[in-house]
């Protein structure tokens, strides 16, 4: 019987407690996003109906955070296995292909999100120069959400396809022993693992 070494496991550890971490820290700021997005539109509602006034800069605030609420909170819960998928036909295979399956769809994962960030960072030297219309932000901070989200899930995917092949060679390890669905690195609100 295989046995995992005492540096792997603190290595999963420490790369599990930093994506809690960075999950917790994403959860918080799309918290807070909403919440501003929230008060701005109030607040907008208020005093173009009751002033026949505006605050003309709330839009372009509320745009960017609801950037970061979108892409930041796509990272959160992809750390919470929180989305939809269907599980009848992966839950039907023999466990050894389930790790497969979850080896190949986490590479997948990091693929398409290094290919967003990528491309995200490619458009730095044209949107760098171009301003809003109104606080004459620089373009490019709109599309820094998504390459932070894109990171994010790279990272994630990383861990999670790292710890489907260190079940798939360690299959007796207790930490390795849920399936990689229930082993999420940010429980869901509310939940504690």
């Amino acid at each position: 019987m295989k046995t995992i070494s005492s540096l792997q496991r603190s290595t999963f550890r420490i790369a599990r407690s930093v994506l809690r971490l960075l999950g917790r820290v994403e959860m918080a700021a799309v918290i807070i996003s909403l919440i501003v997005i929230c008060i701005l539109t109030g607040v907008q509602i208020f005093l173009r109906y009751g002033f026949n006034e505006s605050l003309l800069w709330s839009e372009e605030v509320s745009l960017l955070l609801m950037k970061v609420m979108v892409f930041l909170g796509a990272a959160a819960i992809y750390k919470m296995q929180a989305f939809i998928c269907v599980g009848y036909v992966f839950n039907a295979v023999p466990t050894s292909v389930q790790n497969l399956f979850s080896v190949l769809t986490s590479i997948a994962a990091m693929v398409f999100s290094l290919v967003v960030v990528v491309q995200g960072l490619n458009l730095y030297p044209t949107q760098i120069s171009v301003r809003t219309y109104l606080l004459e932000l620089p373009k490019f901070y709109f599309t820094v959400p998504l390459i932070y989200g894109a990171a994010s899930i790279f990272l994630t995917s990383t861990y999670f396809a790292a710890y489907a092949a260190m079940r798939s060679l360690f299959p007796e390890d207790e930490e390795f022993a849920g399936n990689i669905e229930s082993h999420v690195v940010l429980p869901k609100l509310g939940e504690h693992t």
